[in-house]
């Protein structure tokens, strides 16, 4: 099932380079990699607790690359 409040990962906002830094801080937040993703896939969605300047915002959808679109490496 989903229990989005379960989650555990975290994306925190660094204002030094204005980008979102994806955590997993614990084993259980870690996720496996899902079997036919290895072959097609170029992006995709993290659901993490959102931290801008310490404190938490919610949670919060990320679209995240996982690799090349030229050659899938």
């Amino acid at each position: 099932g989903t229990n989005l409040r379960g989650l555990e990962t975290e994306a925190t906002y660094d204002a030094a380079t204005q980008e979102f830094v994806v955590h997993s801080p614990t084993l259980t937040a870690t996720k496996w990699w899902p079997g036919d993703m290895g072959r097609s896939a170029t992006h995709t969605l993290v659901q993490a607790q959102l931290i801008c300047s310490g404190a938490r915002q919610g949670m919060h959808a990320f679209i995240v690359p996982i690799r090349s679109l030229q050659d899938h490496t």
